[in-house]
């Protein structure tokens, strides 16, 4: 999957409804403002982003909000942009999250790894 930079645009976006029991797994998703843009309206449920590879996106790899058990394993996430990315954005989680096994470079000074919020 790949997509452009200009400003607003994902790869995939769900935001504001309520998409649930999606399973996003084993994707090649390069560019674009965001790779996966997900978020829910009243907690989307049961989300899973694993085995993903996500390059040179220019704000972040994997943007999440309004999720309930949400599971995010095993991506490779990767930018040599300079603008400041991140790798993984979560926020407002509702039934705990799943967040490991994810390899995340950045060729930044500016974004971060994770941002937890």
């Amino acid at each position: 999957m790949k997509g452009d930079t200009n400003y607003g645009n994902a790869v995939v976006y769900s935001g504001g409804d309520d998409d649930n029991y999606n399973t996003f797994t084993n994707n090649v998703v390069t560019g674009g403002d965001y790779g996966f843009y997900l978020q829910g309206s009243n907690y989307e449920a049961n989300t899973v982003v694993s085995n993903n590879s996500f390059s040179n996106f220019s704000d972040y790899g994997i943007y999440t909000e309004d999720q309930s058990g949400l599971t995010i394993t095993d991506n490779t996430i990767m930018s040599d942009l300079t603008s400041g990315p991140y790798g993984i954005y979560v926020n407002v989680v509702y039934n705990g999250a799943v967040i490991t096994g994810n390899d995340i470079s950045l060729d930044s000074s500016n974004g971060a790894g994770m941002d937890i919020e």
